[in-house]
């Protein structure tokens, strides 16, 4: 049996790629296209254990 394996955000061996995300850039280039698109107030939600959080701002 031949078979391909891929890890997603998880490096589980050497041998077995990995494909991963940059939440950072990802929310950085979401900005940029809600500005370009006129949005002038943004928000930001975001939980963790312990709550919930929203962060707004206008720019």
């Amino acid at each position: 049996m031949n078979l391909l394996i891929v890890s997603f955000d998880r490096r589980s061996a050497e041998n077995i790629p990995i494909v991963t995300y940059d939440n950072v850039m990802g929310g950085i280039l979401a900005e940029r296209l809600f500005i370009e698109k006129g949005c002038r107030k943004s928000a930001f939600l975001y939980a963790e254990f312990g709550g919930t959080h929203l962060l707004q701002g206008d720019y």
